[in-house]
């Protein structure tokens, strides 16, 4: 799906999942996992790097063996680089990249996609209409609106203020572990992707994550699950 798709119109949108990039993606991750010997693999990436169990994970408990010392990568959102880099865990040993990738920008086929592409991460803050306290919550929203809100989530949790010029600031660059790290943080946020905003996705996403996860396991057929994903997104966007 190009960026341009991602708001709509939902029902006359091209479904992307059933082509030979995502098949040779999840076969790449099949890769990691089962090696290069099992079914549906690829032989030009190294194999046997991941354990079964990410196909469980969620990010903590994909985080913890990382920051214990018992994995030597791992793929999570910039709250981890906070905690991670804390001197009782791997300090200043610690190192932080951009996601990698195997298709640039100019090569990729649909726009906006190609290259250190992640995904846009965070939450909606909004006054519920029938609230008694309007204005005292109203206050709140103004409260984090501001750039000494953003700057001390940065700074206390890891979170990466909306501004990516805030990344600039002198207190930003001071922050005892984000600041370490400031350039590959500003990669990640300026070439994220936002998820699809339509009625649509939260059904599509719940069939995206099982058809792939479904993919990835011992004896995962990449066509076979993105055909059926194709089938049951078709089925989504024609009934939303």
């Amino acid at each position: 799906m190009a960026t341009e798709n991602l708001f709509g119109p939902v029902g006359d949108r091209p479904i992307t999942v059933n082509e030979q990039p995502v098949h040779d993606a999840i076969r790449m991750v099949r890769t990691f996992i089962h090696g290069s010997d099992a079914q549906n693999t690829l032989d030009d990436y190294a194999g046997d790097i991941a354990p079964s169990g990410v196909l469980q994970w969620a990010e903590e408990p994909s985080r913890k063996p990382f920051t214990n010392g018992n994995a030597v990568m791992h793929r999570n959102w910039p709250y981890s680089i906070n905690i991670s880099g804390e001197e009782e865990n791997l300090g200043e040993d610690l190192g932080v990249m951009p996601l990698p990738y195997a298709v640039s920008e100019d090569e990729a086929e649909y726009p906006g996609t190609g290259g250190t592409t992640a995904a846009l991460g965070g939450w909606h803050n909004a006054i519920n209409p029938n609230s008694n306290n309007q204005e005292a919550a109203a206050k709140v929203l103004q409260a984090m609106m501001s750039e000494e809100f953003k700057l001390a989530l940065f700074e206390e949790l890891g979170f990466l203020p909306p501004e990516p010029e805030l990344l600039d600031t002198d207190r930003a660059q001071e922050v005892p572990i984000m600041g370490r790290y400031l350039d590959s943080v500003r990669v990640a946020g300026e070439d994220a992707m936002p998820r699809p905003v339509t009625v649509a996705w939260p059904q599509e996403s719940q069939r995206i994550a099982q058809q792939v996860n479904r993919a990835f396991a011992q004896g995962g057929n990449p066509e076979q699950a993105m055909s059926q994903l194709e089938q049951q997104l078709q089925q989504i966007e024609q009934s939303a």
